[in-house]
């Protein structure tokens, strides 16, 4: 599907105007110099996963490139995600799965934000801090630990969620309880984005149930990253979209 078979006036505009827009800030120029560093970094970090992959503690050795190449969210996703937030001018932002922290630079590029971003893995964390640092953002907000149990205690606190991206633990239990934590606090105008949509079939399925969820209304798919919005005045709809 185009924007031509789009008729409903806010996806048509949603579509054109955010999916699609081809503006850059200039910012995203540092960040790129960053992740050209990352990508050419031979040294290794022990990264501990919470539900990606089958080793012992889930503890494994990757080499850093290796990370920033295939291990985080491409520039064209990062810059959608900046765009929806600072379209809708969302305050209150949270990013599950910090990584290197390079998406999590893209979403503090949104004027007047603060970004909540959550990490399990403390030798990624330390490389996203260094990060942030250097490209001089002072509006993230960094959570350690283990996302099943500080999200909630997070979001606790939280007086409301504009948005989120969820980038963490890609199985299909802690996906639906992520989701379910953060709606306790979304307000109609809250967007949800999902990473990896069509990565398993556990994925597979948590979109299928988060896009059907009562709750939703409108729901896309760019195939990479699923997004849903909660508006009561939006039409019950999902669309398939080219990105």
């Amino acid at each position: 599907m185009n924007e031509y078979s789009l008729q409903a006036p806010f996806i048509y505009d949603f579509y054109t105007k955010t999916i699609k827009s081809t503006g850059i800030n200039p910012q995203f120029r540092t960040i790129q110099n960053i992740r050209l560093i990352l990508e050419s970094n031979e040294n290794f970090i022990e990264t501990h996963s919470f539900g990606t992959v089958s080793k012992i503690n889930g503890k494994r050795l990757r080499q850093i490139k290796n990370i920033a190449k295939g291990g985080i969210s491409e520039p064209k996703d990062s810059e959608l995600l900046y765009r929806i937030c600072r379209d809708l001018e969302f305050a209150n932002i949270l990013e599950l799965g910090t990584s290197l922290g390079i998406t999590t630079l893209y979403l503090a590029q949104v004027p007047g934000a603060v970004v909540t971003t959550f990490e399990g893995c403390t030798e990624s964390l330390a490389i996203a801090k260094e990060n942030f640092t250097n490209a001089g953002v002072e509006n993230i907000e960094v959570v350690a630990g283990n996302i099943d149990t500080t999200l909630e205690k997070h979001v606790e606190k939280a007086e409301k969620i504009d948005f989120v991206f969820f980038d963490a633990n890609h199985k299909l239990k802690p996906t639906m309880k992520y989701f379910e934590i953060c709606l306790r606090k979304s307000h109609d105008k809250t967007i949800f984005v999902f990473d990896d949509i069509h990565w398993s079939g556990e994925m597979k399925q948590a979109w299928h149930l988060i896009r059907t969820n009562p709750v939703i209304t409108l729901s896309i798919d760019l195939f990479q990253l699923g997004i849903v919005f909660v508006d009561p005045g939006l039409t019950k709809q999902h669309y398939i979209l080219a990105f």
